[in-house]
């Protein structure tokens, strides 16, 4: 069998104005990957840390309640019990994770529900490099703000309350107010 070669041809000079590419590099195989040499676990605590800062960091969030709230009243847990308000779980090699939030009154639930899913999704896969399959957002109470003097909600409007756009000024100590006046006269 014989083999035949072409022989080279002539090198070629680029038109004027072309621009020359350097030469392409040989092709080679990339390098084996070396075997692991160890493995990194992260502890379901340390999860519902990452995943409590940065819920206590979304807006409408007042706190993180415990997950089992013992009586009536809901306490916020300090940083370091957020695994007692967030429940994490591992599903095969993903992680699904439930937070339980007290939330502001008066703000739309769903969509602050809605930010503290991608937040805390975006801040676990962020900074511990696993990936979040599910977050669930339980609400366990709503925080009502004290109302402001002279609010009554809407329809509620009582003779000598503040007109819209009207600025009152606070009485002075010791001085009753339009309002103590109103509830002394019945």
């Amino acid at each position: 069998m014989e083999i035949r070669t072409r022989p080279a041809e002539p090198p070629t000079s680029p038109p004027p104005g072309a621009r020359l590419r350097p030469p392409l590099a040989p092709r080679s195989r990339p390098a084996p990957l070396a075997p692991p040499r160890g493995k990194i676990e992260v502890s379901a605590r340390a999860i519902a840390t990452v995943a409590g800062r940065a819920t206590t960091e979304c807006y409408g969030v007042v706190g993180i309640a415990d997950r089992h709230s013992r009586f009536v009243r809901l306490e916020f847990l300090p940083p370091e019990r957020y695994d007692h308000g967030v429940e994490v779980r591992f599903v095969q090699d993903h992680v699904a994770i439930e937070l339980y939030v007290v939330l502001e009154y008066g703000l739309r639930i769903s969509e602050i529900a809605r930010n503290l899913i991608k937040d805390v999704k975006y801040a676990v896969e962020r900074s511990l490099g696993l990936s979040v399959v599910e977050v669930n957002v339980n609400v366990q109470g709503l925080r009502v703000s004290d109302p402001r003097p002279g609010d009554h909600g809407a329809g509620d409007h009582q003779p000598g309350d503040q007109e819209a756009g009207e600025r009152r000024e606070p009485a002075p100590l010791g001085e009753p107010t339009e309002r103590a006046d109103r509830r002394e006269r019945g």
